[in-house]
């Protein structure tokens, strides 16, 4: 694994933990919280034009890097 993948891969993985503990703390001040994000994330829905439903991991990355690289 690159350099640049192991750097992108902890940063994934630090908005992670930041955002549970955020969804956590918001869903002790609020009960009805994680209810509504269920019920939000869970609809089917129509992907809009500039969206992508991606499976290929391989694909994935290389439509990221690409998209970022100046």
């Amino acid at each position: 694994m690159s350099i640049e993948n192991t750097d992108l891969e902890r940063r994934v993985l630090a908005h992670e933990q930041i955002l549970q503990v955020l969804i956590a703390h918001l869903a002790e001040a609020e009960p009805k919280f994680l209810d509504r994000l269920k019920e939000i994330f869970t609809q089917q829905r129509t992907l809009g034009a500039n969206e992508h439903d991606y499976t290929d991991t391989a694909a994935t990355q290389s439509s990221l890097s690409s998209k970022w690289c100046v």
